[in-house]
């Protein structure tokens, strides 16, 4: 009989030597980097080695294997994603209301303390008359002497307010702490019939509303004249504030 020749039938195995599916080694290559695109390319690769009777099942199936695998582990990577994320959330939560809490229990507290820095009536011991001085607890002594009337001179600044009684005051600094005092940074205020006083800038006198420059040394003492445009040169008050770390006098005709 003569020989008989036919084609491969579909599914049958790939002859020895036969080309590898190219699909098939990219869809395992693939498993290992994007396994949505390892899956797709590995099951393609399966079926072409089934059709063309080409190498490469084995890589085909394992690319397939690989990709479940990676997309098993993907959904486990998310789940505790979510659920870290989740307790990452609560835990803000809580400790949002602990803070929130620790501050209303520190403005309850703060409220409850006596409110002693802000007392828009004057401490008494913080009053003194005009001629008499008030010493500080450093030692420091601010003597502020009675109002007299004062001329201003052609080029002085007497303000805007239009009044027309002016006054002026000296004061006196003493130090007797130990550390040197700086009367350039007092500062002070007028008050006449319940008006504020104008400050009066005059240089011929040697009137610059505020106190000399350079420091006045332990034992000595610096006298400097401050003056104002007032409504009732009878009726006065003149705040000295003497720096930061000293609280205001008011000196008035009537003292403590």
């Amino acid at each position: 009989m003569g020989a008989q020749y036919g084609t491969a039938q579909y599914g049958a195995p790939a002859a020895a030597g036969a080309k590898t599916e190219t699909t098939a080694i990219l869809g395992l290559v693939f498993a290992f980097l994007i396994w949505p695109v390892g899956l797709v390319l590995s099951i393609v690769g399966l079926t072409k080695t089934k059709k063309n009777g080409t190498s490469g099942g084995g890589l085909a199936i394992a690319g397939i294997i690989v990709s479940v695998l990676a997309a098993v582990a993907s959904v486990f990577t998310v789940v505790l994603l979510i659920a870290a994320a989740s307790s990452t959330s609560d835990a803000l939560d809580d400790a949002s209301r602990d803070l929130s809490s620790a501050l209303a229990s520190a403005e309850a507290e703060a409220s409850a303390l006596p409110d002693e820095d802000i007392d828009e009536t004057p401490d008494a011991s913080a009053v003194a008359a005009f001629g008499e001085g008030f010493e500080f607890e450093d030692g420091v002594v601010v003597q502020v002497s009675q109002p007299a009337a004062f001329t201003p001179s052609e080029y002085a600044y007497i303000g805007t307010s239009g009044f027309t009684s002016f006054v002026s005051f000296d004061v006196t600094v003493t130090n007797n702490s130990t550390e040197p005092f700086q009367p350039l940074m007092m500062s002070f205020a007028a008050t006449s019939g319940g008006v504020a006083g104008e400050d009066i800038y005059d240089s011929e006198s040697n009137v610059t509303g505020m106190g000399p420059d350079g420091d006045v040394l332990p034992g000595n003492t610096v006298t400097f004249t401050v003056a104002y445009a007032v409504q009732d040169p009878a009726d006065l008050q003149l705040d000295v504030s003497t720096g930061f770390d000293y609280d205001t006098v008011y000196f008035t005709s009537a003292g403590s």
